[in-house]
């Protein structure tokens, strides 16, 4: 076994590099991960103006326009996407490149934790339940209120998803005032995922072991 922060940074830095060049390198990763957001922003944004006016909320003081109030979803837009790709890729290396010499480095499995899917045919389902509803679902294209007029529970369901206390920190921070109860969410809601994929990636515990005895 290994001791000491040494092997763990070498590690980290090895894969951090590597994510850092192929995204230098593949422009088109950077061109794709742009698009949709300013697709948003330039098309479906002047569509919604007339037809979707933003009250005075906080952080506003004043009416804004509707442009103005998706910037921050759209901030949040390409973090949730381009998390996204960054685990497709993962997973073509867990199946043919270099993550599969990884994981039989001695360093213990929650510290490379990847997406515990194990086929890129899969990701088509991950788009299609978990993130394309975490994003609508949110604060990032309209206000809670908004949502509130037409149905009780989808306020509710959007007012407990973390995407949208993620929208809302970046929100506040843009313009430089504290949002503790969306920070605390984040927060918590990183720190419950990450113990959940840890004990599901664990081999001795988790979703691997129980696939293995199947």
């Amino acid at each position: 076994m290994t001791s000491g922060a040494g092997p763990y940074l070498v590690c980290l830095r090895g894969v951090l590099w590597r994510e850092a060049l192929r995204f230098v390198y593949q422009r088109e990763r950077f061109i794709a991960a742009l698009v949709r957001p300013l697709v948003w922003l330039f098309i479906f944004a002047v569509g919604f103006r007339s037809i979707l006016g933003v009250s005075i909320v906080p952080p506003y003081e004043t009416y804004i326009t509707y442009e103005t109030y998706i910037v921050p979803g759209l901030i949040g837009m390409i973090q949730l996407f381009n998390g996204m790709q960054s685990s497709l890729s993962m997973v073509y290396d867990r199946e043919m490149g270099s993550m599969r010499v990884l994981l039989t480095s001695p360093l213990p499995r929650w510290f490379l934790l990847v997406s515990s899917i194990r086929q890129l045919e899969n990701f088509a389902g991950i788009m299609n339940f978990v993130i394309f509803p975490m994003f609508f679902l949110s604060s990032a294209l309209y206000p809670l209120w908004k949502v509130r007029e037409s149905s009780d529970v989808l306020y509710w369901i959007s007012a407990l998803n973390p995407f949208t206390h993620a929208v809302e920190s970046i929100r506040f921070t843009l313009y430089q005032e504290p949002a503790p109860l969306a920070l605390a969410v984040v927060c918590g809601s990183f720190a419950v995922f990450f113990v959940l994929a840890v004990l599901g990636y664990d081999p001795k515990v988790g979703l691997i072991r129980r696939r293995a005895a199947e």
